[in-house]
């Protein structure tokens, strides 16, 4: 008998570090066909993503079990998927400027702090993740210097890190 499974609605969230997961999904209503009595439905690998991008919302290994026994023969199984996403967190980097006279030494991004705040760097817009209490932690990659008289824009690349896990591809930083 045909019979038919529909993952839940695609869902999207933010990157925040945690996993997406849907285990949610229900029996078509656009059939009169349904599962004998005493037959249950085990879906197993139900979708799941942590990092940016987009994954089925439901795998299809799927099982209609009799008292134990695989009956997956009985049934023409059509499964309709859903997607998870998860999309760019957006943050907004700002450094700061410093002018000196020329002293034969590089001027870099470490003589730019900001008075108020003692930072090199700080994020004004939007926040690292926070996992289990633990937050993820940005660093300087690259910067420009700068050695004799000149101007140049004080630009900074950056690593956003989860331990020791590089997780910048799941930003999206702005200056």
């Amino acid at each position: 008998a045909p019979w038919r499974t529909k993952a839940k609605a695609d869902e999207t969230k933010v990157y925040d570090g945690t996993p997406l997961t849907s285990t949610d999904w229900k029996y078509s209503t656009d059939t009169e066909f349904k599962l004998v009595e005493g037959e249950s439905l085990d879906l197993i690998n139900l979708g799941t993503i942590t990092n940016v991008g987009e994954v089925d919302n439901i795998n299809d290994t799927h099982t209609i079990l009799r008292a134990g026994v695989n009956i997956n023969s009985n049934y023409n199984l059509v499964v309709n998927k859903g997607t998870l996403t998860i999309t760019l967190r957006e943050i907004k980097v700002q450094t700061y400027d410093y002018v000196r006279e020329y002293n034969g030494l590089d001027l870099t991004y470490l003589d730019a702090i900001n008075a108020d705040t003692n930072n090199t760097f700080d994020i004004i817009e939007g926040s690292l993740a926070i996992i289990d209490g633990v937050s993820q932690t940005i660093e300087v990659d690259q910067f420009a210097s700068i050695l004799n008289v000149g101007n140049i824009t004080n630009e900074v690349t950056f690593i956003i890190k989860f331990g020791e896990d590089d997780v910048t591809s799941n930003y999206d930083i702005s200056y």
